[in-house]
């Protein structure tokens, strides 16, 4: 059926039909006796929920040498509520280590790792000249599994310390509701683009945060 977020159902168990197990007689129930009541309320939702958590065993901040692969930069906890959820689409952003965009040069490329295992393309994905990029998925590649803990992690392969500046700050992350840093560390949401797979619908963008709700960081 289609419901919206609000939709309660009840199931009225108050009409009830008996018969003898061994005489195959109805049973009449008279005034009195009869049974009255309602099963509980169970609330239907239109969709899932989305929450995004960094990860208690993320990497620390520390110096990274030139021509450096595989380096962790960033661990994420994602948890879906009421339904499997699928990332599909999943913007990453590389700053200087606050809200401005970060020194390219410095890393060739990041890889995604979900729950330990290599994810979409293997060959990992460049940022584009914003130090941005929109990483498309295809359904079930990133999928945050009902009531169930998975854990995204993002590692960077860097340049030889010929095309690299040393000295400078890299930090990577998912892109916040404005695709950058800007909400890093502060009050706002992922862009992300993710479906619950039961419902097929698509998850208020402003809702995947830390706490899976408006308002979250």
């Amino acid at each position: 059926v289609a419901v919206d977020a609000s939709t309660t159902l009840l199931l009225d168990v108050s009409a009830v039909s008996a018969t003898g197990w061994t005489t195959g007689s109805a049973i009449t129930m008279t005034d009195g006796t009869q049974i009255t009541g309602a099963g509980q309320a169970q609330t239907v939702r239109a969709t899932g929920l989305l929450k995004v958590e960094l990860a208690a065993d993320r990497a620390v901040s520390g110096p990274i040498v030139a021509g450096s692969s595989g380096v962790s930069l960033v661990k994420y906890k994602l948890t879906s509520s009421y339904e499997d959820v699928d990332i599909t689409e999943l913007p990453i952003y590389l700053s200087n280590g606050l809200v401005a965009a970060g020194t390219l040069n410095n890393v060739s490329k990041v890889k995604l790792f979900v729950n330990g295992n290599p994810a979409g393309n293997l060959d990992g994905y460049e940022f584009d000249s914003a130090a941005k990029r929109n990483i498309v998925l295809g359904t079930g590649t990133l999928r945050a599994v009902k009531d169930t803990a998975v854990y995204l992690e993002l590692k960077a392969n860097f340049n030889v310390k010929e095309q690299t500046t040393s000295g400078t700050l890299a930090r990577v992350g998912i892109g916040d509701s404005n695709s950058d840093a800007s909400e890093w560390g502060a009050a706002g949401s992922y862009i992300i683009v993710a479906n619950g797979k039961d419902s097929g619908s698509t998850i208020t963008a402003s809702t995947i945060t830390d706490t899976g709700a408006a308002g979250g960081s």
